[in-house]
């Protein structure tokens, strides 16, 4: 290659870097501005529904969820203790308001979360293990509260309606038992 030729290809390169240089500022310029546009939007929709625009999305997604889900009356031996939703991936369990039920009361930790759910999670970690069924399959859960009050129960990869049975039998016996603790207490 000659000196005029590298020379040029040299100027070719250089300029070409200083255009993507600046497109790149251009760009960043660009999404700063559209940031700003977003957190525009969520104040005003703030101001206007003590909600933000991330929050609505949610409350969308939610919502559909419940459309698509079979809804139930979660009760045990005749008495009403909230609502099941059922999709096929997932069990949300929604406490009746008025419960008011703590985590930390008895039966509640030892026997639903540590004794039932856990022992279904592990139960799904050893077929995995096997290859029984995927690693994402496992069962896993997440138990929703408003301060110390469980409001929500929320059990992901049930993968059977056998289990529904037992998870809404097992909550329905250890609500049961943790009404019968409070009663005693007091």
């Amino acid at each position: 290659m000659t000196t005029s030729a590298e020379e040029e290809r040299k100027k070719a390169l250089a300029d070409l870097k200083k255009r993507l240089e600046e497109k790149v500022s251009e760009l960043q310029n660009e999404a700063n501005l559209l940031k700003e546009a977003i957190s525009i939007v969520d104040n005003e929709l703030a101001k206007l529904s003590f909600s933000s625009g991330t929050e609505i999305l949610q409350s969308k997604k939610l919502e559909q969820k419940e459309k698509e889900a079979e809804k139930i009356q979660f009760s045990y031996r005749g008495k009403s203790y909230g609502v099941a939703f059922v999709s096929t991936d997932e069990l949300t369990i929604e406490l009746d308001q008025s419960l008011n039920l703590s985590s930390s009361i008895r039966p509640f930790e030892a026997f639903f979360i540590n004794r039932l759910l856990e022992g279904m999670r592990e139960a799904d970690t050893q077929n995995a293990s096997k290859g029984a069924i995927r690693p994402d399959q496992i069962l896993s859960y997440e138990v929703i509260q408003d301060g110390p009050y469980i409001r929500k129960i929320i059990v992901k990869n049930f993968r059977e309606r056998q289990r529904i049975r037992e998870i809404l039998n097992g909550l329905g016996w250890t609500i049961e038992n943790m009404l019968k603790n409070i009663a005693s207490s007091s």
